[in-house]
């Protein structure tokens, strides 16, 4: 099975995520992020440290969204909602830390990106 890879990235300078289009590949300290408009397209190169690069799991939510590291689902297990964050871990995408194999639960084909842990952090709060 192959899928795309493809990265995005959190950056603290402006507080937005932008797709990763290019991670220098001599000495891996830097990266360029791109920023589209309807008129036009923008490059900026970063330093790594001020990046969090999310890589795509090659998977879609319901809804065709693709979705990432650091991204927030939300599906519907048991009758009851659940959210989780996406991570990387042991060579696969995982739903909630160890909880769920992303590739295999079923459920995120029914589920959908809600936000992610940089711009929705609250996404992830327990109620007190």
């Amino acid at each position: 099975m192959s899928r795309e890879i493809k990265f995005r990235a959190w950056d603290s300078r402006d507080e937005k995520v932008h797709p990763l289009k290019w991670i220098d590949n001599f000495d891996h300290h830097a990266a360029v992020v791109t920023d589209w408009t309807d008129d036009s397209v923008t490059w900026e190169l970063r330093q790594l440290d001020e990046l969090e690069v999310m890589q795509y799991t090659g998977l879609k939510d319901k809804n065709g969204v693709e979705i990432y590291e650091g991204d927030v689902v939300q599906v519907l297990n048991d009758y009851r909602t659940e959210r989780g964050e996406v991570v990387y871990r042991d060579c696969q995408f995982l739903r909630d830390g160890a909880k769920h194999a992303l590739a295999s639960d079923m459920r995120i084909h029914e589920g959908h990106v809600i936000g992610n842990i940089y711009e929705n952090p609250e996404l992830l709060e327990r109620a007190s």
